[in-house]
């Protein structure tokens, strides 16, 4: 049997990592079981916070790099520079082991730290006074399902648009929910890479399609400049 066709049959040791935020996240699970998790201080660069963290999440599980069956990484939206040093290391040292590499879009690993069931309207923060958007359902046998496109845009015109009494999860403050009381808002109840650590190996098993490229939303600066 194949190493791939091994991590479809049993319960792989995912090292998951979120650099979409300004604080990164690491985690170490094997099934239902998370082992290792810490997040970042948001003073310290991702390209530097990476491997101090991933040395600390190994040692305090009792594992070794040389152990991780899967790979997983946030792909955003979020921090453009964040979201590229989280990609590039682990496609670096998924590349150097021989393992897979999934991506899980950002949203997605929101929607499911809310621990619910249904529709939920996902909001992250994007600054610029703006927020990102984007429509997801979560299954009762967990699985993610986007129910329309994913939108970027000022805070207050993205929140008019969410219709009364649906449920919001999210990273925000709380000045911007104020702007619609009437929204239920559940916070997150964990780490996105907690959520990417154990959503990984599901889409793994179901061959699901796991994109690795960034998941930005609106382009980047020097796009809009090269468009000017």
């Amino acid at each position: 049997m194949s190493n791939l066709e091994t991590l479809h049959t049993t319960s792989p040791l995912v090292l998951a990592v979120d650099t979409s935020s300004a604080s990164a996240g690491f985690a170490l699970a094997r099934g239902e079981t998370l082992l290792a998790k810490i997040k970042s201080d948001s003073s310290v660069p991702h390209s530097r916070a990476f491997f101090l963290q991933t040395t600390e999440l190994f040692n305090s599980a009792g594992v070794s790099l040389n152990d991780v069956q899967l790979f997983a990484a946030a792909t955003g939206p979020g921090s453009f520079t964040g979201l590229r040093v989280g990609l590039a290391a682990l496609k670096g040292l998924a590349h150097a082991l021989g393992k897979p590499l999934l991506g899980i879009n950002s949203f997605d690993a929101v929607a499911l730290s809310a621990k619910l069931v249904g529709e939920v309207a996902v909001l992250i923060e994007a600054g610029r006074h703006e927020l990102y958007l984007g429509l997801r359902r979560v299954t009762d046998n967990g699985w993610v399902e986007s129910t329309g496109e994913d939108f970027v845009g000022p805070a207050e015109t993205l929140l008019k648009a969410i219709p009364v009494g649906q449920i919001v999860t999210g990273a925000v403050a709380d000045s911007i929910l104020a702007l619609r009381p009437d929204l239920h808002f559940q916070p997150a109840q964990s780490m996105l890479a907690e959520e990417i650590a154990s959503y990984a190996p599901k889409l793994l098993a179901m061959s699901a399609t796991a994109s690795l490229r960034p998941h930005y939303v609106r382009a980047s600066d020097a796009e809009i400049k090269r468009k000017a």
